[in-house]
């Protein structure tokens, strides 16, 4: 099971007949909750970091996408 959360922009524009549905993820930044030097089989480390993320677009929607139960801070 991967295990963080991901930052994700979502469709906003006009709904011309081949425009995908409002709210299609249409790109996804992937935050894990390990670091490549993190132990895997203990539980994730808590940290202090600030993750950049700039969705292009005029009307941008974003989501974040979380995938384990818990907080957001303690993935």
């Amino acid at each position: 099971m991967i295990r963080g959360y991901a930052l994700a922009k979502l469709f906003s524009g006009k709904l011309p007949p081949t425009s995908p549905a409002l709210g299609t993820i249409m790109n996804i930044r992937r935050v894990p909750a390990w670091n490549q030097s993190d132990n895997s089989i203990l539980p994730p480390p808590l940290r202090e970091t600030n993750e950049e993320w700039r969705p292009s677009g005029y009307d941008p929607r974003v989501a974040i996408i979380k995938d384990t139960p818990g907080p957001l801070a303690g993935c």
